[in-house]
């Protein structure tokens, strides 16, 4: 392995030592009792139908405890986690399980464990990425190691890095960004709201959008959006459901049109996606339920605003919102490449889960067929993120309202903890976007690769120039007692257990038999 595989591994094996020491010391302050749903996750006590069973490991965990052992504790752990971490594993998948996947599912549920325990770690303190030569040469050795297909590019303290991508693509090769296209339509509506033709106000009340677009709506849509306010269309707590994965939705349709040997939609501008939306309000109002419609119709709200002001001012012809955004990153930005459909050397992840096992010229025309819009899929090159990065910080050193606004409103794409732009582009993650609004570190990863790998990637360079460099341990969250983060392995346990009987969140009260069952 490469310097960064090592680091990374010597890092992962340092978290879960820091994990499992807390977890060591809350048991021996709190007492064992209180630890069985804890017992669940791990795998040490199985159900059954009529309650659980205690294993062997179960009763050594219990014996370490009582003899103050740590070291045989954290070895029962560990070999526990391996152990159903491989079942989880084989359950999904009927490939090959290699040990990585193994050992991520351990980090996985060490993850949950931190979380359901409510356990204190020690977060490493932001600092801001040092990217050197010498990190960008380990990076493309890393590359190199996982097989990475893309295009990587970095600015970091006033040097802008070559870029690192495969000689197959050639000169700055294009690519789709997926949902990174929504950091474009999050920081228009910042510009917007600056440049005053939306009213900071208008925020907190409910979206206005045209009459031609809201007949293209179904009642129960438009009846949710005379409540759901500009800011619960931003932040996804609208309810509502999509417009291009659904079952109804722009993807199937292009799918079905192909099946059956027929001509794919043809889709001229954002307005002919409205008839793709999802017809059913799928959650309430403020709830969080990531929502690619409600991300489509901010962009129509932006349109109406702006040929509001378009009418008042007796400018012609009225922009739609393809236009208006057009207009924005090439004059305003200064973008070169910005296509809502895919160039003739556009890049894409088509090896995902409905394209497999298709031939190159259904690949083709299903991938010509899709339209972007402002909920995702714009085309561009690593060249223009660099430029929509460096325009990003100098409006905020130019402007420091510009910069509050999206401190304010731009939880979508914002992260407050590392004072950052960021986003990263599904079609499992082919499109990572960062910059750092505090020292200008921008890293932008574009991919045809799929599998989290642009994201994953981008992980790794940060923790590569800044949390390992620090030599501290670093976790993704902090947790505090007063709120219960969420955990899916202790939802599983509390319902498997609620099923033989009454639960508290933290404790499951089982008895032992003489056959070592445990239930009522």
């Amino acid at each position: 392995m490469g310097k960064w595989s090592d680091n990374e591994a010597l890092m992962r094996s340092s978290v879960r030592q820091e994990i499992i020491k807390a977890l060591w010391e809350k048991i021996k302050v709190n007492g064992l009792e209180q630890f069985n749903i804890l017992k669940i996750v791990l795998g040490l006590l199985e159900p059954i139908e009529q309650g659980y069973l205690e294993t062997e490991y179960s009763r050594k965990f219990d014996e370490a405890v009582h003899k103050d052992d740590f070291m045989t504790f954290q070895q029962i752990i560990e070999n526990t986690l391996r152990r159903t971490a491989k079942k989880k594993v084989l359950s999904r998948t009927s490939d090959s399980v290699t040990l990585g996947d193994i050992e991520d599912e351990v980090d996985k549920t060490l993850a949950e464990i931190q979380s359901g325990e409510h356990l204190s770690m020690p977060l490493v303190d932001e600092v801001d990425p040092m990217i050197t030569p010498e990190d960008i040469a380990d990076l493309k050795e890393y590359m190199d190691e996982i097989q990475f297909s893309g295009s990587v590019s970095i600015f970091n303290r006033d040097q802008m890095y070559p870029p690192l991508e495969q000689e197959k693509f050639g000169d700055n090769p294009i690519f789709s960004i997926h949902s990174v296209a929504k950091v474009f339509t999050g920081i228009l509506l910042m510009k917007m709201i600056r440049d005053g033709i939306i009213s900071e106000d208008d925020i907190d009340k409910p979206i206005q959008l045209s009459d031609s677009v809201l007949q293209e709506l179904s009642p129960a849509v438009q009846e949710r959006l005379s409540h759901a306010t500009l800011k619960q269309i931003m932040l996804h707590q609208n309810g509502l459901g999509d417009y291009l994965d659904n079952a109804s939705g722009h993807a199937a349709d292009i799918e079905q049109k192909l099946n059956a040997g027929q001509a794919v939609p043809e889709i001229k501008s954002s307005h002919d996606l409205l008839k793709y939306g999802e017809k059913k309000v799928l959650n309430p109002l403020g709830q969080f339920s990531y929502s690619n419609l409600g991300m489509l119709l901010l962009g129509f709200a932006i349109e109406k605003k702006y040929q509001d002001a378009q009418q008042a001012k007796g400018e012609t012809p009225s922009l739609g919102i393809d236009e208006i955004m057009r207009h924005f990153v090439k004059e305003d930005v200064g973008l070169k490449v910005f296509e809502n459909k895919r160039p003739e050397k556009g890049y894409y992840a088509e090896k995902q889960r409905n394209l497999q096992d298709k031939k190159p010229d259904y690949i083709k025309q299903y991938v010509s067929a899709r339209y972007a819009s402002t909920a995702g899929g714009y085309w561009t090159t690593n060249e223009d993120l660099q430029r929509f990065a460096q325009w990003i910080r100098a409006e905020c050193e130019r402007d420091s309202r510009f910069k509050q606004l999206i401190e304010r409103y731009g939880a979508e794409f914002y992260n407050p903890q590392k004072q950052a732009v960021e986003h990263s582009g599904i079609h499992a993650d082919t499109a990572h976007f960062y910059t750092s609004l505090r020292n200008g570190t921008t890293i932008c990863i574009l991919s045809d690769q799929g599998e989290r790998a642009a994201t994953n990637l981008a992980d790794m360079i940060l923790k590569q120039t800044t949390w390992y460099k620090s030599q501290r341990i670093a976790t993704e969250f902090e947790i505090t007692p007063q709120v219960r983060p969420v955990s899916p392995a202790y939802d599983r346990a509390l319902s498997l257990a609620s099923t033989s009987q009454p639960v508290e969140e933290t404790s499951l009260e089982v008895k032992k038999d003489s056959g070592n069952k445990l239930g009522k």
